[in-house]
């Protein structure tokens, strides 16, 4: 891992696309904008932060749908993209290489500036690096957010606006001090109207190729236990009680692959004296599960009013 440094023409190939989601624009656009629309929630205050999965669009796209149709992109400058990093070991945070990400959608604009804003805040304590090139394009959890990013800044004519840019961060594997810490680094730009933060995180993954198979029967089905085994963790997100959702993941190992990116969430919010409100406004599972020889995911979207 390295500093940040900017190359000319440095483009993020859409590297999950054609197998995680369509490469075909009109498709995709098709696909995106008919789950937007199909998700527009009632006029509510702007939202200063999402949690969305980021599974294939085909099993997590409507879930996510949930989350994006709240966004209002008036007065927003920027839009921070925290997710786990699934493959590469990170004792810290890494931001993105690149200049510009691709999607079949129309190419995004990387706010280089904030990249090295926040890297020049950077210690041995706080790493703040670069992702390397390889690494970044393996990695499915930022990638995922993308295609509702593109389909929210398309203009009318088709094209993506450009005065928005976008701030990768892959989040890796942090102690409970380093999350308080890096909670209250992200905290004046979570408390800034002009930034949206996009937290990407999947829920339970159950079943013995995950090798998680926690089941309790007094909840009825695997599904139903599942259910209520997510939605005690997503109740503490929703009290912003990061004390007791520290507590259950300890207690219950549930799988939540973005929980460190939901928890640094959590910190930034106890760091700031603004009430925040977050809601739950989608709940899904790649299937409804009733037999230990299957498996799932579950997708939860979420939104943060400021």
């Amino acid at each position: 891992f390295r500093p940040f440094v900017r190359h000319a023409m440095s483009v993020r190939t859409a590297s999950h696309s054609g197998s995680w989601y369509t490469n075909n624009p009109v498709q995709l656009e098709a696909q995106v904008d008919g789950w937007l629309r199909a998700a527009k929630p009632p006029p509510h205050a702007r939202i200063r932060a999402l949690i969305s999965p980021h599974a294939g669009l085909s099993y997590s796209g409507r879930t996510a749908s949930y989350a994006y149709s709240h966004v209002q992109l008036d007065g927003v400058k920027r839009i921070f993209i925290l997710g786990p990093s699934h493959h590469e070991y990170l004792p810290g945070i890494a931001v993105s290489p690149f200049q510009k990400w691709a999607c079949p959608l129309g190419e995004l604009h990387v706010d280089t500036a904030m990249l090295q804003e926040l890297q020049a805040q950077s210690t041995p304590q706080l790493p703040i690096m670069a992702f390397g090139k390889s690494a970044d394009e393996e990695e499915h959890s930022l990638e995922m957010q993308i295609p509702f990013i593109a389909q929210l800044l398309r203009t009318s004519s088709g094209a993506v606006r450009t005065d928005i840019g976008i701030v990768p961060i892959v989040v890796g594997s942090l102690s409970g001090q380093q999350e308080v810490e890096y909670g209250q680094l992200l905290a004046p730009y979570l408390q800034d109207p002009a930034n949206l933060f996009c937290i990407s995180s999947d829920f339970c993954h159950w079943g013995t190729r995950f090798r998680y198979t926690h089941y309790d029967p007094r909840c009825g089905q695997i599904h139903e236990s599942i259910e209520v085994l997510d939605k005690e963790g997503m109740a503490l997100i929703q009290a912003q009680d990061y004390a007791g959702w520290v507590q259950y993941l300890q207690t219950t190992k549930n799988t939540i692959c973005g929980r460190v990116p939901i928890s640094l969430l959590l910190t930034a919010m106890q760091a700031m004296n603004n009430p925040f409100e977050v809601k739950w406004v989608q709940y899904a599972q790649s299937q409804a599960i009733t037999s230990k020889s299957e498996s799932s995911v579950s997708y939860a979207a979420g939104v943060v009013f400021a």
